[in-house]
């Protein structure tokens, strides 16, 4: 119970932000999107501009830029919320070439690309269409 008020609190609180266009819930947990490859940070603060994907819809590869503090670290994730690939970006940007860490191709869809950093994090979400 006590993790459902939690839950329902987290959406109360994201779905009255102007920034927030969409909230994804999978295995990974919740995302909070805005509009465009901009995320906003899930969880109480405020929103934080530091990652752009482009080309965006992309095929066969997009290249991720992140503007935070520290190490970075990048994980995408499908639509249902589980880890398709994790890296780094080298001087604040990284090529994904549209393949999990075990070198398949993904398929055409939706993913979300989560760049996390000390405290803070954001999420944005690409196309990949085959």
């Amino acid at each position: 119970m006590k993790k459902t008020l939690l839950m329902a609190a987290a959406l109360l609180l994201l779905a009255g932000r102007p920034a927030v266009s969409e909230i994804v819930y999978g295995e990974s947990g919740l995302f909070a999107l805005g509009t465009g490859s901009t995320a906003v940070k899930v969880g109480p603060g405020e929103h934080i501009p530091g990652l752009t994907v482009s080309p965006n819809p992309f095929n066969p590869s997009v290249t991720i830029r992140v503007d935070l503090p520290g190490k970075v670290k990048l994980r995408i994730f499908d639509a249902a919320g589980r880890l398709i690939w994790s890296g780094a970006p080298d001087r604040g940007a990284c090529v994904w070439n549209g393949k999990d860490g075990r070198g398949r191709s993904a398929v055409s869809g939706v993913y979300f690309v989560k760049a996390i950093s000390g405290l803070h994090s954001v999420t944005g979400r690409m196309m990949l269409i085959r």
